[in-house]
C-alpha cells in the first residue's frame, strides 16, 4: 500500500463533521508542512508516512529517505513545542491499511522499537478513531 492509499484509508474513516484539509499543494511553497490539517473542536496537524522497510531493531525514523525530512522534523517539533496538536501516522507494509501513531518528537525522531510499535498497531478505522479523539 502506498502513502496516498494509506492516508485516504485513514482519513475516509473520520466523520464528515471533521474538516480535513490536504496540505500537499502548500508543500511547494512551504516545505515541511504536514500532509493534512484536521479541524473540529481542536486542530491537528498530521504527517503520514509509509514504512517500507523494517530494521532488525525497529523502524529508524531518522532515515531521511524513508521517513521524516529535516524540514518536516523542524516544522512538527516547532509546533509541538508551541503546544500545538501534531502527530506522525506510520503505515506498515500490509495489504490492508495498518499502522501506528507517534505523538512526540522523541518518538518520531528516533528508532521505534518493536515493543513500542507492535502494541500500537491498528487498522485504519482505529487510527481514525485515535485522530478523532485528538480533535474532540
Amino acid at each position: 500500500m502506498n502513502e496516498h492509499k494509506f492516508t485516504k484509508a485513514v482519513i475516509d474513516k473520520l466523520p464528515a463533521s471533521v474538516h480535513v484539509q490536504s496540505m500537499t499543494p502548500v508543500c511547494i511553497t512551504a516545505p515541511g508542512t504536514p500532509d493534512r490539517y484536521l479541524d473540529y473542536n481542536r486542530d491537528l496537524w498530521v504527517e503520514f508516512k509509509i514504512a517500507k522497510t523494517f530494521g532488525k531493531n525497529g523502524y529508524n525514523m531518522q532515515d531521511r529517505k524513508a521517513f521524516i525530512s529535516a524540514r518536516q522534523e523542524m516544522w512538527l517539533e516547532r509546533r509541538y513545542n508551541a503546544g500545538k496538536n501534531v502527530c506522525v501516522v506510520v503505515g506498515v507494509p500490509s495489504d490492508k491499511a495498518r499502522g501506528f501513531i507517534l505523538w512526540t518528537p522523541q518518538e518520531w525522531c528516533s528508532l521505534v522499537l518493536p515493543e513500542v510499535f507492535i502494541p500500537r498497531l491498528r487498522y485504519s478505522a482505529e487510527l481514525a478513531a485515535q485522530l478523532l479523539e485528538r480533535v474532540r
